[in-house]
């Protein structure tokens, strides 16, 4: 149980941690080929996981429908969800973006609701209330750290929003995609899908593959751990899926958000926001996760 939660926590704090480095990357770096580089590295590092938990057999094991749902779900979440969020990142910053991206659960419950014919309970629907008044007060009035045009401000309230519905709407692809219960396998599958599509845009447009050529220096390196911590990240996620539940795992997830301040505040608090806003939202987001949870489990 503990080790569990320990597990949880320690994908919280890498996944944390990943959206610090890609803003410490874009301050100096090309977010575009950054994103490009995580997708990248995620494999490899899955990859010796799954090699090592015995699942790589596992791969050819899945159903048609299983292998079409599971590709689907990579492309939204590994490529689509990864390049919205972090040009989000890029534009507002890692605190800001990482409370908008808490709305990642209201997508969850509407598709259950929508599809599964969930019921919204009371302290879900109080959940609900706080996650939409913390995400409102975080976007509110951009100022502190570093100076934001209104038109960044927008484009990147908007692109994590974005971000937030493909990351909440993955699950279900993911879901209906594990027609074989090797979890790790299935990871892996996702994850090549979303390499597939960066392999054929890499060889449709020469200017990324130029862009990609003069990834180097500071922002290279910041991109290079956040792609390295994002995957560890999944696989602590897995560790911990594998000791206790969901229902508890999830919501140690979403400790990401606090984390993400902390971290923020040892690297980079001189471009980072840090006003009542922000911090005020972080706390009313996190405390609406923990009540959307604990609604589903009543």
């Amino acid at each position: 149980m503990i080790l569990g939660v320990i597990y949880a926590l320690l994908s919280a704090m890498c996944f944390a941690a990943n959206r610090v480095f890609v803003r410490k990357g874009s301050l100096v770096g090309d977010v575009y080929i950054g994103t490009v580089l995580t997708v990248f590295i995620g494999p490899f590092i899955i990859g010796l996981y799954a090699l090592l938990v015995g699942q790589i057999g596992m791969l050819t094991k899945f159903t048609l429908a299983g292998y079409i749902f599971l590709i689907v779900a990579g492309i939204i979440h590994f490529f689509v969800g990864r390049f919205l969020t972090y040009h989000a990142i890029h534009y507002v910053g890692a605190n800001r973006a990482g409370v908008i991206s808490s709305l990642v659960p209201l997508w969850s419950i509407f598709l259950g609701i929508l599809i599964l014919n969930e019921r919204l309970s009371l302290p879900m629907a109080i959940g609900v209330f706080l996650i939409l008044g913390g995400t409102f007060l975080a976007s509110y009035k951009p100022v502190g750290g570093k100076t934001l045009s209104r038109q960044d401000f927008l484009r990147g309230l908007i692109l994590a929003i974005l971000g937030s519905v493909a990351y909440g709407t993955s699950p279900i692809f993911i879901k209906l995609g594990m027609t074989v219960k090797a979890p790790v396998a299935a990871l892996l599958i996702s994850y090549l899908s979303a390499c597939v599509v960066v392999l054929l845009m890499l060889a449709v447009k020469p200017e990324v593959r130029q862009r990609m050529s003069e990834l180097r220096g500071a922002g290279g390196g910041s991109f290079f751990v956040a792609g390295f911590t994002v995957a560890f990240a999944q696989i602590f996620r897995y560790f911990a899926l594998a000791l206790i539940p969901v229902s508890l795992v999830s919501p140690l997830q979403y400790t990401n958000t606090l984390m993400t301040i902390g971290i923020s505040f040892l690297l980079l608090r001189e471009v980072e926001s840090f006003t009542p806003q922000v911090l005020g939202g972080a706390v009313l987001t996190f405390g609406g996760i923990l009540l959307v949870f604990a609604g589903r489990g009543a």
